[in-house]
């Protein structure tokens, strides 16, 4: 009955001439906000038009709200709420400027102006001692929401306890849907896989067509890829498994692939089969991930098959590269190792000659030898450098020392002094 009376309020609001919404108190219309918001978070997008236009309409009429007006609690209530639902901070200023209201509600005013202005510390030490559970439950859960927000990943377990306030004051509403989705990062951060899959599926039971479940799927697979190791896989299935089934396709593929690209095959082989299941394989996509999965595992004949089975014109610029560098992984596994190469021409130019130079030197030493037979020098001994040694063997007569007292012949012993030195020289030449 209350969300009926609040619809028609809703409608006459929007209809209602711009001149005559003054007759509206504020907190009527951030009741309307309210219900537009929970519209939204149950999945009405073409509520989210409303939403920017109600905000417009708040924003004109608190600009003419008097001190006298906010003497009603509710309408201050009113103040904050449209803040925090993503009011004009410049409006809030203002207004606060012109009251004087109690010490709490002065607190939390200044507090959600830093929220707005992007300074989380000073609304963090200004909401400090603000309890939301004290407070009404349309303003108490979005201050816990507030508080959990300026927490951040520093405070973890503290966002966490004040998300889950949230939750509980704003059961059902457009607060416990961005409560949930900002409290699974937290857990993330606590490591606590628990209750990352509690808020997951608290998420897909009641918001899984908000228009911000982008976001939510998201967090989804970061936090899956981040407590991989510690993480129930057949928990996190019989979650994506409440989704509908391209949704679950979606899922799968984010995690397939990211899965591919971060060197994780089993991650990215489990999601690979959960796609099988679905009898989604026939997507490229799907292909591409699986066998970048069956190529981290070292199966090239599994990666090669279904490389093979990939339209390459169904994947965006991105994944096309992934299958050019999964195919090039593949052809270089693959290919045959090449013969031994041959000597460069200049080489074997080079070693050929050397033969030549061999054959010859060869055949040279084949002439001293004969020529050394020719003269009976055979038997005489040499150095190593192949000259004839000075000292004389034992028992040789000098020349001097012929019995017939004849001397040798001049001429011939010059003559074979220097055939010896031209065989000791070729000797030389050929040895070098």
């Amino acid at each position: 009955m209350k969300r009926t009376a609040c619809a028609i309020l809703l409608v006459g609001a929007l209809l209602t001439p711009a001149g005559a919404v003054s007759a509206l108190q504020p907190f009527q219309m951030v009741r309307s906000l309210q219900l537009v918001q929970d519209r939204i978070a149950s999945g009405d997008h073409a509520a989210l038009p409303m939403q920017n236009k109600l905000l417009s309409m708040i924003d004109e009429r608190m600009k003419e709200t008097t001190a006298l007006e906010f003497a009603d609690d509710r309408n201050f209530e009113a103040l904050l709420v449209y803040g925090m639902s993503g009011g004009n901070p410049r409006t809030i200023e203002a207004v606060l400027s012109r009251l004087h209201p109690e010490s709490e509600q002065r607190r939390i005013g200044h507090a959600v102006l830093d929220f707005l202005h992007g300074a989380p510390v000073r609304a963090r030490s200004a909401l400090a001692v603000v309890d939301p559970l004290e407070m009404r439950h349309g303003l108490g859960a979005f201050v816990a929401l507030v508080k959990g927000s300026v927490a951040g990943p520093d405070q973890a377990s503290a966002a966490l306890r004040h998300f889950d306030q949230a939750r509980l004051l704003g059961q059902g509403t457009l607060v416990e849907e961005a409560a949930i989705r900002r409290a699974m990062p937290m857990a993330v951060a606590v490591e606590e896989p628990a209750k990352f899959l509690y808020l997951a599926s608290s998420y897909v039971r009641s918001f899984l067509r908000s228009p911000y479940a982008s976001e939510f799927a998201q967090s989804l697979v970061t936090g899956i890829i981040t407590l991989f190791d510690t993480i129930d896989l057949n928990a996190v299935d019989d979650v994506i498994a409440a989704m509908t089934p391209e949704q679950q396709k979606v899922i799968y593929l984010r995690l397939a692939r990211k899965g591919a690209i971060d060197g994780m095959p089993a991650l990215s082989d489990h999601a690979a089969s959960r796609l099988d299941t679905l009898s989604h394989h026939e997507d490229p996509r799907a292909l591409l991930y699986a066998a970048m999965a069956a190529l981290s595992s070292g199966d090239i004949d599994e990666t090669a098959r279904l490389i093979a089975g990939i339209d390459a014109d169904r994947l965006s610029d991105s994944d096309r590269e992934l299958l050019d560098a999964a195919r090039v992984t593949v052809e270089t596994v693959l290919a045959r190792p090449e013969p031994l190469a041959r000597p460069a021409p200049a080489r074997q130019a080079e070693a050929e000659e050397a033969s030549v130079r061999e054959t010859a030197a060869n055949e040279a030493v084949d002439d001293l030898e004969r020529t050394v037979d020719e003269i009976g020098l055979e038997d005489e001994p040499r150095t190593a450098a192949g000259s004839s040694p000075v000292q004389q063997d034992p028992g040789d007569v000098p020349p001097e020392a012929d019995p017939s007292g004849n001397l040798p012949d001049l001429e011939i012993v010059t003559s074979t002094r220097a055939r010896l030195a031209e065989i000791d020289k070729l000797l030389q030449e050929t040895t070098e």
